[in-house]
């Protein structure tokens, strides 16, 4: 018997309702190392009046390991995350019964593929050396990836 899609169980589901795990002694915890990042867990149960075993039971919980994991990720590394989630989705999208959104998915995956440049190695980099003449006037040209190199290593 197939379920339905409310009944399916959802990975964004299972995420919200272990960040709902996370009560106000979490959040204040996660304040106090956020800000303090060499905070020991035995200074922050001083500062907060409580047994350093707390705070580690505390800092064990996988909510809040979640919760700091996604405080202290950049921005890169999210992207990365949502661009495999997308990809991921895509694929899907592409073998859909629907044709429009087969279609849509399938141009939206040919673009990125179809559209890249067709550069060799050495055009990749671009640079440009800008000269004063003894006259005032600037002089710019252009070096290739190779001559790049050696002026940055100058």
């Amino acid at each position: 018997m197939q379920q339905s899609a409310l009944e399916k169980p959802n990975l964004n589901e299972s995420l919200i309702s272990s960040l709902l795990d996370l009560d106000d002694v979490d959040r204040i915890i996660l304040k106090h190392l956020v800000e303090y990042p060499a905070l020991t867990s035995a200074k922050l149960a001083r500062m907060m009046g409580v047994r350093e075993n707390f705070i580690r039971h505390r800092k064990k919980k996988p909510a809040f390991q979640l919760a700091l994991q996604k405080i202290y990720s950049t921005t890169d590394e999210l992207l990365v995350i949502a661009a495999k989630k997308a990809a991921i989705r895509l694929l899907d999208l592409i073998t859909d019964p629907d044709p429009k959104i087969a279609l849509g998915a399938i141009k939206i995956a040919l673009t990125r593929a179809l559209n890249k440049p067709d550069l060799s190695d050495e055009d990749l980099i671009t640079g440009y050396e800008t000269n004063i003449e003894l006259d005032g006037s600037l002089i710019q040209n252009v070096i290739t990836k190779e001559n790049y190199q050696k002026i940055i290593d100058v």
